[in-house]
């Protein structure tokens, strides 16, 4: 061992009168490790990153309508089209309906409108999802009736907390109206709907009164009970209140 020691000695003898020291490397090992970025903060970063692209791209979307509606018609198509093909969910569920209509000067073409709409859908959109789901549940604007793409739609909506989606999806699944029939889901739906829209104790009186059939009535008394539970069980388990915005909100 003491070969081994005397070799230890000499190194640390031959450090220090180069002006190393043990306490200095450590220090300098702590500021290299320092400098690495966690996955945390590098996961921060990249969501700061997506929420500014996001805002300059909204920016970008609501400049390009304000042209549109001012008269400015050229440019602002030429706005909305770039941003969309970015990517904005709110201009390609725009343009969308733009097409599908045939409104602000576009020509009607359902085929580019289904288009859109279904790229904004797929982005997460909710009204671009319930815009799909009517068009393809009644063929709206000679689009195909397409029942379970209907069905499909209407609870994307209605899981982004769309009230008019889960009763559209309710009557879907207790009629059985181009899917399988469903009481206990159907009757879920129905009930979220009713406690989104602050009409759950009218519903409730329905059920009292015998204006709902036997086995909706049954279904809809059970899932009031799992949903008064769930709340009772878990208070701070709220459906999300936010305001979807609709074409016609601001009559565009």
């Amino acid at each position: 061992r003491r070969p081994t020691r005397c070799a230890l000695l000499i190194v640390i003898g031959f450090l220090q009168l180069n002006g190393f020291t043990f306490t200095g490397a450590r220090l300098a090992g702590t500021s290299a490790r320092s400098c690495r970025r966690s996955p945390l903060n590098e996961r921060g970063g990249l969501l700061k990153l997506r929420a500014r692209e996001k805002a300059r791209l909204e920016g970008l979307y609501h400049d390009a309508m304000q042209k549109i509606k001012a008269g400015d018609r050229q440019d602002g198509f030429r706005q909305l089209m770039e941003v969309a093909d970015e990517g904005c969910p709110p201009a390609m569920r725009d343009l969308g309906i733009m097409y599908s209509y045939g409104k602000m000067g576009l020509t009607k073409d359902i085929e580019q409108g289904l288009q859109w709409s279904t790229k904004a859908a797929d982005a997460g959109d909710v009204s671009a999802n319930y815009n799909l789901a009517c068009t393809y549940l009644a063929g709206m604007n000679g689009a195909p009736v397409i029942k379970h793409e209907a069905a499909k739609r209407f609870r994307l909506a209605a899981e982004g907390g769309f009230a008019p989606a889960m009763s559209n999806l309710a009557t879907m699944l207790i009629k059985g109206d181009g899917i399988p029939r469903d009481m206990q889901l159907g009757a879920h739906w129905l009930v979220r709907a009713a406690e989104k829209t602050g009409n759950l104790e009218s519903l409730l009186e329905k059920v009292s009164q015998g204006n709902l059939d036997p086995e909706t009535a049954q279904a809809v008394e059970e899932n009031v009970i799992k949903l008064r539970m769930s709340a009772k069980d878990n208070p701070y388990d709220k459906v999300n209140q936010g305001k979807v915005i609709y074409w016609n909100d601001e009559d565009k």
